[in-house]
């Protein structure tokens, strides 16, 4: 059965420890894609805003500047995309390749250990379950006895309580009774 056994985990093990490189390395790539276009944006508009910036401006100066910004990045813009993409691809491969042998090499040696520890392990493991299971079964025979002991004295105290309590009512209704009784006698004895 390959589902929960020692090959299953091992397996288990290594695709997790695939995904914590592999998914850090995709963001860093992707975030350095997005900062590398942001930077040239603003290299661009700052190459731009400087050569306006010394100069007075009229309002119709001020509209060309806005649409020869506007034109610049429009026309600029395709051209750094296809540039950013083709640096990014090289960059990605590069990774991937490195990221490959990186992997390979490290799961060669991770199942080299764990095939070591596994086998190591596995008469300690017996030892301590068959250890585990006697502990276990003195620990339940003790909690038994000690939740039944408890048990006796919870109900003791409770039955106990209960017949005071019942004696109470007893006596009380008895009380109300005979006076009802004495009423009723005097009730009799008066009207004869």
């Amino acid at each position: 059965m390959y589902l929960g056994s020692v090959r299953f985990f091992k397996h288990l093990i290594i695709t997790f420890i695939l995904l914590c490189i592999a998914v850090p390395v995709f963001f860093c790539i992707r975030f350095n894609h997005k900062y590398n276009e942001a930077k040239t944006e603003i290299k661009q508009m700052n190459a731009v805003m400087s050569q306006y910036e010394n100069e007075p401006k009229t309002p119709a100066e001020e509209d060309n500047l806005t649409k020869l910004l506007d034109s610049s990045f429009s026309d600029h813009l395709p051209t750094i995309q296809e540039n950013i993409d083709e640096s990014v691809s090289v960059q990605v491969k590069e990774l991937q390749e490195q990221l490959d042998t990186t992997l390979n090499s490290r799961m060669n040696d991770l199942q080299k250990q764990i095939d070591n520890s596994l086998a190591m392990n596995t008469s300690d493991l017996s030892t301590q379950q068959s250890d585990l299971q006697q502990q276990l079964a003195v620990l339940i025979v003790d909690q038994t006895d000690q939740i039944e002991a408890d048990l006796k004295d919870q109900l003791a105290i409770d039955s106990e309580e209960m017949m005071n309590q019942l004696s109470e009512a007893l006596s009380d209704q008895l009380t109300i009774v005979l006076e009802q009784l004495n009423q009723l006698q005097d009730t009799l004895d008066s009207g004869k």
